[in-house]
């Protein structure tokens, strides 16, 4: 009994270590609203060649870990492609077109191409200013293997000043609401959308930790 109990506290102790070495992404400090007139919005954004991001994401497969987004080329009519490498060695060249939409995808480790969600989705509807409100609809894979069909709602809450990981950013507050067709669940995600930065700044799904964007650079200087 007395080697049980002592194997049993080296295990507590051994995942209490595991969960305090973990790394977290930045507190949810609530946003300051900053009060915009209805003709407040932010157009779609013009990229330039070496606009960059580096920002720290969690996801099922791989964690929490730092990756930096880079944009390497842009179009006559907006669109650009956007390569995302992360430090475990995730390499992807991402194509979106003028509306912000993932419309291709690239694996730069194995040098192939990737399937992409169809149609593409909507994540941001440009022009975006406070109370729009869009639908988007499209086949996916699902987490467990196979495709599903996903729709999403999002509404535009709020214009705020928020902290993230020690930076404040005045961002599109947008509130999501994501299932699957003949299944019974419901997600929700917020995440802020910052015209000065170009991108999103900060994601909380329901589900899982979420994004936070800890430095942008500007391109073209």
């Amino acid at each position: 009994m007395r080697l049980f109990s002592c194997s049993l506290l080296a295990l507590l102790l051994l995942c209490l270590g595991c969960v305090a070495s973990r790394p977290a992404l930045s507190p949810d400090l609530p946003g300051k609203t900053i009060p915009v007139d209805d003709s407040f919005r932010a157009e779609f954004p013009q990229m330039v060649v070496g606009d960059t991001w580096v920002s720290k994401a969690f996801s099922r497969a791989k964690g929490v870990e730092t990756y930096t987004e880079s944009i390497v080329k842009v179009y006559p009519d907006g669109a650009f492609d956007l390569e995302e490498r992360s430090e475990a060695g995730f390499n992807y060249q991402y194509r979106y077109n003028n509306k912000f939409q993932i419309v291709g995808m690239r694996d730069l480790n194995e040098e192939k191409d990737m399937r992409v969600s169809d149609p593409a989705p909507v994540r941001l509807s440009f022009p975006i200013y406070v109370g729009k409100h869009w639908k988007d609809a499209y086949v996916g894979p699902a987490t467990a293997g196979g495709n599903k069909w996903y729709e999403n709602e999002y509404t535009v809450a709020d214009f705020q000043e928020i902290d993230v990981a020690g930076a404040k950013y005045k961002a599109f507050r947008i509130e999501r609401k994501h299932w699957a067709r003949f299944e019974n669940w419901v997600d929700h995600e917020t995440f802020w959308y910052c015209p000065a930065v170009k991108n999103i700044v900060k994601s909380r799904p329901g589900w899982r930790l979420g994004k936070d964007v800890l430095s942008f650079s500007p391109g073209g200087q």
